[in-house]
């Protein structure tokens, strides 16, 4: 029995130290900088390591003999016994991934292209007839580019409009061209005519479907 004892003594002392601790860092072999998160495993088992952000890595094993297998995506794994192990170098694969280029699309761009596409489907005016009640702002400034800013005019006309109109009207339409536009409401600030009024719905009847 003593002897039985003795002899699982030493097979585990001799186990015990013949564990090391192994340190190295895992780099690319071209331009020499870490790669994190490397795989560093021993060979034919289930144990192993990921490298550090600097590359580093640290792991146990049996003996100056176990192999260890270093990889990482897109680079060839290499395998090495642990007393060879210190700086590891990887090469990276020859059929990686390129740089590819990806050239947005403005999705605004996509929009007004297939809208000036389809503009004789879409046309209202290709209907029967239609009817719609549209609210309507013009607003009057002058030309900043005209004007003398060290006069009170000019000072008051920088920092106000010369007038708004806002309206409301109702637009029939009956093809192929009987078109009526009738203003409901109206109102002007900044002068008392009723000129610009009167002329808001000659200014109205512009769109996207014909040329103004």
């Amino acid at each position: 029995m003593k002897q039985a004892l003795l002899f699982l003594y030493c097979l585990i002392f001799s186990i015990g130290t013949d564990a090391q601790i192994i340190t190295g860092k895992v780099m690319n072999a071209t331009t020499h900088e870490p790669l994190p998160f490397a795989s560093v495993s021993i060979k034919n088992t289930t144990k192993g390591t990921l490298t550090k952000e600097d590359g580093s890595f640290t792991i146990t094993v049996q003996g100056k003999d176990t192999e260890l297998i270093f990889s990482s995506m897109g680079y060839i794994s290499k395998v090495l016994k642990s007393r060879d192990v210190g700086e590891v170098y990887l090469e990276e694969k020859s059929n990686s991934l390129k740089e590819v280029v990806i050239f947005s699309v403005n999705p605004a761009n996509r929009i007004i292209e297939l809208a000036v596409q389809n503009k004789p489907l879409n046309d209202p005016e290709q209907r029967p007839s239609f009817r719609y009640e549209v609210y309507h702002k013009s607003i009057v400034s002058a030309n900043i580019d005209s004007l003398n800013l060290h006069t009170k005019l000019g000072e008051t006309l920088i920092n106000n409009d010369l007038f708004i109109n806002e309206s409301y009207a109702i637009r029939k339409f009956i093809r192929p061209n009987l078109s009526k536009e009738i203003i409901t409401g109206s109102r002007t600030s900044g002068t008392k005519s009723t000129l610009f009024s009167s002329l808001t719905p000659l200014l109205q009847l512009f769109g996207f479907y014909r040329d103004f």
